[in-house]
């Protein structure tokens, strides 16, 4: 059961028990309908419902920690983390798009506040990526690389291959692959008074959120967060 939903999970380990719903319910101490909103996967009752209803059923520990937690929010330690930080960072799921981003990555990466918007896609694909990058082509090839990688690992998300055929008619995907990965990757931002801003990309998996990504911009310079660029600056063509 490696890659069912938890809705699934929770289903097979109810009909191991045979259980009716209502039963699962009152062992965990939530209503029935908060019970099927989470085995049928059309709500989230709540990570302390869910967490409630996993005692309830006994899932192993071993079982838990494979449990795919797509489309559940983010709960309140990690947006208390991620908002806490004084420097540029979001969250992305596995298809790279923005589950939250603080202030800081919000005036980095304005796009990153739209929901839906894609970071990988904006690095390869968007003329402000080459715009606000000095070392565009270093870190394209190296996201070029990372989304190689989880387009092998999933090869039916769609997103990923929107995203890589796009990529490959300009001929990034299939560029000769690269030993680097995201996680530290040197940015060389340009501002809008014309400096340079550097921050190391740090890509790591929150705590629980197997399906997450956290983007953390470390600052390697004194400079302040880049302004934006001015939109009258001419647009870099793909080469």
């Amino acid at each position: 059961m490696v890659s069912a939903t938890l809705g699934e999970v929770v289903a097979v380990y109810r009909a191991r028990a045979a259980l009716d719903p209502s039963h699962v319910a009152e062992r965990a101490g939530i209503s029935t309908g908060q019970y099927l909103a989470l085995e049928q996967g059309t709500a989230w009752p709540g990570t302390a419902a869910v967490e409630a209803v996993i005692d309830a059923l006994q899932i192993p520990d071993s079982q838990r920690a494979r449990l795919d937690h797509t489309g559940a929010p983010l709960d309140r330690y990690l947006q208390h983390m991620l908002h806490g930080y004084d420097i540029p960072a979001l969250i992305v799921d596995s298809s790279w798009r923005t589950v939250d981003a603080n202030c800081f990555a919000r005036a980095l990466l304005p796009g990153s506040a739209v929901p839906g918007w894609n970071l990988m896609r904006w690095i390869l694909l968007d003329c402000n990526a080459q715009r606000r990058l000095a070392n565009w082509d270093d870190v394209a090839e190296v996201f070029a690389g990372a989304l190689r990688d989880d387009i092998v690992a999933a090869p039916d998300n769609p997103e990923l291959l929107h995203i890589g055929e796009d990529a490959d008619q300009l001929q990034l995907v299939g560029a000769p692959p690269s030993t680097d990965c995201p996680g530290w990757q040197v940015f060389v931002w340009r501002t809008g008074s014309g400096l340079y801003s550097i921050s190391a990309c740090l890509v790591t998996v929150p705590s629980g959120r197997p399906d997450l990504r956290q983007i953390t911009f470390v600052p390697r310079s004194t400079e302040a967060v880049p302004a934006l660029m001015s939109t009258q600056a001419p647009p870099i063509t793909y080469r």
